[in-house]
């Protein structure tokens, strides 16, 4: 009796670390075809260039600007460049997550004599020509009577 006993606990072990190793197979292959899926978003990205709209908290148009990203910084991170008007240029870090999220932060390189500098997080749409979702970041105070805003923003493919 003490062997049959002993097989059954062998069997439940071979079948315990079978199905550990097919589920840890399935999990790394899904997570690998969700990073070549994030790779192939990252290239498309890279050297587009996006005609962005933000809007405040009352949903009114606070600016709009250029951004061109233009730099693949490391795995799921591009740096691109934010031009308002013809001579404000600013950074802009994005990082696209694995289940194609996008966040980014900016700030003005002279900050804070320059009143620019948030965060952001956003969703593509269906084929990836639009990015939409919410910003929060600090504005001129003396312009909205108060430090930091929240809103939403558009961005689209430029043409």
């Amino acid at each position: 009796m003490e062997n049959s006993f002993n097989v059954c606990d062998l069997v439940i072990a071979l079948i315990g670390a079978l199905a550990g190793a097919i589920f840890t197979f399935i999990g790394n292959l899904l997570n690998n075809i969700a990073l070549v899926r994030n790779k192939n978003i990252l290239t498309f990205l890279k050297g587009q260039a996006w005609e962005c709209e933000w809007f405040d908290d009352k949903n009114e148009l606070y600016v709009r600007d250029k951004i061109r990203m233009n730099k693949h910084i490391w795995f799921g991170r591009l740096k691109g460049l934010g031009q308002i008007e013809s001579s404000f240029i600013y950074p802009i870090y994005f990082k696209v997550t694995n289940n194609e999220v996008v966040t980014f932060v900016y700030y003005a390189e002279e900050f804070p004599k320059q009143k620019l500098m948030g965060t952001g997080c956003g969703t593509f749409n269906a084929n990836g020509t639009v990015l939409t979702g919410g910003w929060s970041g600090v504005v001129d105070q003396e312009r909205f009577g108060k430090p930091i805003m929240a809103g939403r923003f558009s961005m689209s493919q430029s043409k």
